[in-house]
């Protein structure tokens, strides 16, 4: 018997209200859709779903808006507001603007400009203050599979106790890295990757641990899936 395939249900309803949501945060369609050679009544029709916006459209709709085109079209990661987009004006109250993490001139020059858009919603399901949120590019497959090259993380700055085996922000000597830190019952601290295949943990005796700087707890991934 050939197996039935069942097409994914496409949410043309958030596609909508991202849409707006995008036009809105990076300054109105005034501009925006002029920008983009989309007709104010040709949006219109995109808001209310009687018209489809085609793949080419919504795509220059999110290179003119700044944001993540997957987020767009799929609520895939966050929405992101890259360097040179429009500048933003205040979201609405379902979203928050979460800055940059501040660690270092290559951190800075790295991410210049850059700032995301989050649902308050999943902010709140994750038990975070918004104020003591910053976020990150993550670098490297140390910590594949739970966090993916380039994959955008979310810190909680205000979270800086080692807790079980959480995954935090932490630097030595070096630049910040991103490891699962577990505190030994003798003062020691080990640094654990999840991609053990190809990294071992690193041990800190008591001395290295207490100059083991938590710059705070990672609390959510961006899915590269």
């Amino acid at each position: 018997m050939p197996e039935t395939k069942v097409n994914p249900v496409f949410d043309r309803a958030g596609l909508a209200q991202r849409l707006g949501q995008a036009v809105d945060a990076a300054g109105g369609p005034a501009r925006i859709l002029r920008d983009a050679g989309v007709t104010s009544s040709t949006y219109s029709r995109y808001l209310n779903g009687e018209t489809e916006a085609s793949a080419e459209k919504l795509g220059r709709i999110a290179e003119v808006t700044g944001v993540s085109l997957d987020w767009l079209v799929l609520d895939r990661g966050a929405p992101i507001f890259e360097a040179g987009a429009p500048p933003a004006i205040p979201l609405g109250p379902d979203m928050a603007q979460i800055p940059p993490l501040r660690i270092g001139e290559a951190a800075e020059r790295e991410i210049a400009g850059e700032r995301i858009a989050f649902p308050r919603a999943l902010l709140r399901r994750l038990g975070t203050e918004i104020d003591a949120l910053e976020f990150l590019r993550a670098r490297g497959d140390s910590m594949r599979p739970t966090i993916e090259d380039g994959a955008i993380v979310l810190i909680d700055r205000s979270q800086r106790d080692i807790i079980g085996d959480a995954v935090y922000l932490v630097s030595l000597d070096d630049g910040p890295l991103i490891r699962r830190v577990r505190r030994n019952v003798d003062g020691a601290i080990t640094l654990i990757s999840d991609n053990r295949a190809c990294y071992e943990p690193e041990r800190l005796e008591r001395a290295d641990a207490e100059r083991l700087c938590v710059h705070g707890r990672i609390r959510w991934t961006e899915s590269l899936l």
